[in-house]
């Protein structure tokens, strides 16, 4: 019976490790977590076999799990403090290497060592003197198996066992064995027969929370880890599209086996200083989890492509689409723009396969689709107005963003040369050379790709649109054994807008790219028939620079969702402060209002002694404080004085009045002041200049009266 025991639990303890061992790439990962678990288990049930008593024999375990550790290289401060975040941060499933498999390690063989040191305690005595002693222990192994299983489940997001199938045979062991030692006297096949019902219904439960949990949106321990910033020594590279037209046109970078209607990206640019374009820097290893800052299209197309590197260098891997799974183990990947890069750069030789996804837009859904506000593709810092003004004219009548994208690429486009000579670079100034300096003068009216696509990206920002530059290349040449064989001239820049729904979406505003990507033309061109091709103005002299801002881009019936042209917002520093003082201004004199209106509030509710309260405001307001120790029909009389009415005057009643609600016996009623106070105040009003009383609402002085 005990060594029955003994024997489930072996089986269900390896049946854990199985499952935590599908966190780790190939069969190497199941080979040491299957031992890690089963060698101290079975160190310790030997030990107490030769009677060793189970300090001795715990040590013994200890000492060959700190000599394996040794041997590995992991075993020091170091390697324990992030052998969890190193796992968490490297791909899905990881490389079966000895700092990713410590982890595992390390909780594979405290699960044995607990399984080993329960199941050598001495039986537990039955209850019923009928029944035989339990095995001590028993339990133990079945807690360790569910700890290896729930740490894989974490480990694969669910993935290692996605219909519950080893949830529901671990359940069936554990019951089994469990029936059958309760009982060892009875014959064996009854016992099962007994115990079936309460099994099946076990291993359902086990099969159908393990099936809906992973589903449902759980626990995912790897967003709690942020990988560490992989530095990279050129993050434009943009500057080397000129070396690829020259220099390199003819050789050959790279071949692959994809596609001639998929472009390879190199890198996406997102951030602008106004100076010139940088890649992002938040890579984490291919597989790992990670969100971008904007979510995926809907319409989207798998790939799988194999690449061979020629004469390209770099840290960066081509590759189409956004990359999921890449068969260089130490490549990694930006969520955002799926920019692949590899330690220490690539190589002539390297060959590696990579699949993902492609966005594929659908064109009526693209026409009427918005943008979000998504600032970190929006950066224009101290953008320049005659950009604004320029593109003002060029988005005129653009109802819609993608419009107002097919708009700036034609006029981009217009009236400019492809020259592989002109001068390289992205800033403001280069920029507006292209687009505005006089014909003949270096960098005007033409450019290489750079300037094209950056050109494009700075307008679209200015128009509100969520705009990147990738570096990428034109698919290539095929070859008789049906690759395609990317040279220096297939090297190409070009700007992607973000869509709502649509995700990134490629623009062509290059002369005779030599393919083409994204959007079909005849959608464009049914935006250009509709709209029309907007003539820019004829350019002129650069403008001295100005702190002014330009004022936000309206286009007319913008539909829900849509985000129209925006500028930068404020002014100088005057208009600011000026702004900052008209607020505090409107905020002080709408306090004032208030609290007058909650004073007269609290003086109605106070009847007649309230509207004598209200006579002495008036006289404040007036500028004839009474003094204290004039009785109120003395008051009245020199208010009456002061401010004549035909008939009793209203301040004298209302004196009256005050009088007798302080003053009377208890009952004694008295009339409805305000009508008379209504009457007072018309008379006031009339008695002074209107110039006076526009301050009276909001005048303090009533309120610092006691």
């Amino acid at each position: 019976m005990i060594a029955a025991a003994r024997l489930t639990g072996a089986v269900l303890l390896l049946a854990g490790a199985a499952q935590l061992a599908t966190g780790w790439a190939g069969t190497a990962a199941l080979v040491v977590l299957g031992a890690a678990v089963l060698v101290p288990y079975g160190l310790l049930l030997l030990g107490a076999r030769l009677r060793l008593p189970p300090v001795l024999a715990t040590l013994a375990v200890l000492a060959v799990l700190a000599t394996a550790g040794l041997a590995a290289g992991v075993l020091d401060a170091a390697g324990l403090r992030d052998a969890v975040p190193r796992l968490l941060t490297a791909p899905r499933p990881a490389p079966a290497t000895a700092a990713l498999l410590l982890p595992g390690v390390l909780l594979a063989a405290v699960v044995g060592l607990f399984a080993g040191i329960r199941a050598t305690r001495p039986p537990k005595a039955a209850t019923d003197p009928g029944k035989p002693s339990l095995p001590g222990g028993f339990f133990a192994p079945v807690a360790g198996s569910a700890v290896l299983y729930v740490a894989g489940a974490l480990l694969t997001a669910g993935r290692s066992d996605r219909y519950g199938v080893v949830a529901a045979l671990m359940v069936v062991c554990a019951c089994a064995g469990w029936a059958m030692l309760e009982r060892p006297a009875q014959r064996r096949p009854a016992v099962l027969v007994r115990a079936a019902p309460g099994i099946v219904l076990g291993a359902a439960a086990a099969a159908l929370i393990a099936a809906t949990l992973p589903s449902g949106g759980g626990f995912e321990p790897r967003r709690m880890v942020t990988p560490p910033p992989l530095p990279l020594v050129e993050r434009n590279p943009l500057p080397r599209l000129a070396a690829f037209a020259k220099q390199q046109a003819d050789q050959e970078l790279f071949r692959h086996t994809g596609s001639g209607d998929q472009r390879l990206h190199l890198v996406a640019l997102a951030g602008f200083d106004g100076a010139g374009w940088q890649a992002g820097a938040r890579y984490r290893p291919v597989g790992a989890v990670a969100s971008g800052s904007l979510p995926a299209g809907v319409n989207r197309t798998g790939f799988s492509t194999d690449i061979t590197i020629g004469a390209l260098d770099g840290p960066w891997l081509p590759a189409p689409g956004t990359p999921t799974a890449v068969s260089v183990p130490d490549a990694q990947v930006d969520a955002d723009s799926g920019s692949l890069v590899v330690a220490g750069g690539v190589r002539t030789g390297l060959r590696y396969q990579v699949q993902g996804t492609v966005e594929t837009p659908v064109d009526e859904e693209l026409a009427v689709a918005g943008v979000p506000r998504a600032e970190a593709y929006l950066g224009m810092p101290r953008r320049p107005y005659l950009f604004v003004q320029y593109l003002q004219t060029i988005v005129r009548g653009a109802n819609t963003p993608f419009e107002q994208a097919v708009l700036i690429e034609s006029a981009v486009r217009q009236d400019r040369r492809l020259d592989p000579d002109a001068p390289a670079g992205s800033s403001y100034a280069r920029l507006e050379m292209f687009l505005f300096g006089k014909a003949g003068l270096p960098g005007a009216q033409a450019g290489t790709s750079e300037q094209f696509a950056t050109a494009f990206a700075v307008l679209a920002r200015a128009a509100g649109l969520p705009t990147r530059v990738v570096v990428g290349f034109r698919p290539g040449q095929r070859q008789p054994d049906g690759t395609w064989v990317v040279r220096g001239r297939d090297a190409l820049a070009w700007p992607e807008v973000y869509f709502t729904g649509q995700g990134w979406v490629p623009f062509d505003p290059t002369p005779n790219p030599g393919d083409s990507a994204g959007v079909r033309d005849d959608a464009k061109r049914q935006v250009l028939d509709r709209v029309g091709r907007n003539s820019p103005p004829s350019p002129k002299p650069r403008p001295k620079p100005t702190a002014a801002r330009p004022k936000p881009i309206a286009t007319a019936s913008a539909s829900p969702g849509t985000s129209t042209a925006r500028g930068a917002g404020g002014g100088d520093t005057l208009a600011l402060v000026a702004q900052a003082g008209g607020s505090g201004v409107l905020l002080t004199l709408a306090a004032l209002a208030l609290a007058r209106s909650l004073r007269r509030g609290r003086h109605r509710r106070s009847g007649a002694p309230g509207a004598w309260s209200e006579v002495l405001d008036l006289l404040v307001l007036l500028g004839r404080r009474p003094p204290r120790w004039r009785d109120a029909h003395w008051i009245a009389q020199d208010l009456a004085a002061a401010v004549p009415v035909d008939g009793i005057h209203p301040a004298l009643r209302l004196a009256a009045y005050a009088d007798r609600a302080t003053f009377a016996p208890a009952g004694t009623g008295v009339d409805s002041p305000w009508p008379e106070l209504r009457r007072l105040r018309r008379a006031v009003r009339r008695a002074v200049p209107w110039h006076r009383r526009l301050i009276w609402p909001v005048d303090p002085r009533p309120l610092l009266r006691r």
